[in-house]
């Protein structure tokens, strides 16, 4: 079993959705969770379990530490409050999550989109990641040597606009494929300094975000029938994944990108016979 008993982490958007599962599932192995988000409470209309229960309070009351911190990721000021709330509340920060993210609900035709979409999802997707990133890795480096590591950092991409390409959300595919050129570029700028950066690439998940999909039988049927596992995510999943990313097993891995979607990207279209 993974266990991280010691190391301090700062998971953004870990209110709910993918955030929530990969902010429980490092709690469960042992290390203090920093919840960070815009709203302390799940968002409505997902599918978490316990949604009556926020994050840091569920952890708590399975034994855990944890500390929740309003932060909008995109904002310097608000970036540089959350670390200092961090090492704060539990004297380090071992282990940045960058896992906040928006995405329109509907899919829109590249030629009738707006700046202003383009603008927001960029600002929270990219830039919120690359404030984080840089004010994680400042602390990180202030910090005494823990050993082979001195830090570990892991962005939340997507096989959108990574792996594949999916009309309609240009913008949010362009924000991941920026996420994924940072996550090897810090990799390999930090990896003397014993500071890893990897990026998971989740598949079809179930999440507030994506509920507008889901809530609909007939497209959720059609989304989970291109997966070759035959079920779309958990947000267990991928909690699982970032949890190994963050455990000395993998100590020599930095600069890479997991996709965790059930074999969706191991496979070509077939024609249908």
């Amino acid at each position: 079993m993974i266990e991280h008993p010691g190391k301090v982490a700062i998971v953004t958007g870990a209110a709910s959705g993918n955030g929530r599962g990969i902010a429980l599932s490092l709690a469960a192995a042992g290390a203090a969770v920093v919840v960070a988000d815009m709203s302390k409470s799940p968002r409505p209309g997902g599918f978490d379990a316990e949604p009556d229960t926020d994050t840091d309070d569920l952890i708590r009351a399975r034994g855990g530490r944890s500390v929740y911190v309003r932060a909008d990721v995109a904002e310097a000021d608000e970036v540089r409050k959350l670390v200092a709330s961090a090492v704060g509340a539990f004297g380090r920060i071992d282990v940045l999550v960058n896992n906040a993210g928006i995405m329109p609900a509907q899919p829109v035709s590249f030629t009738d989109d707006s700046e202003d979409t383009y603008d927001a999802v960029m600002r929270v997707n990219a830039r919120g990641a690359w404030l984080c990133c840089r004010e994680a890795i400042r602390q990180m480096l202030r910090q005494e040597d823990a050993g082979r590591v001195r830090g570990k950092i892991v962005n939340v991409v997507s096989i959108s606009g990574v792996l594949v390409g999916f009309g309609g959300f240009t913008h949010y595919a362009m924000s991941k494929g920026a996420l994924q050129a940072l996550t090897r570029t810090l990799a390999a700028e930090y990896a003397a300094r014993k500071i890893t950066v990897n990026a998971v690439a989740p598949g079809f998940f179930r999440t507030a975000m994506t509920a507008s999909v889901y809530r609909d039988p007939e497209a959720a049927r059609g989304f989970t029938e291109t997966v070759p596992m035959g079920e779309t995510g958990r947000p267990e999943d991928l909690g699982g994944v970032v949890s190994f990313l963050v455990s000395p097993a993998a100590d020599y891995l930095t600069g890479t990108v997991i996709p965790v979607d059930g074999g969706y990207t191991s496979i070509a279209p077939m024609p249908r016979l």
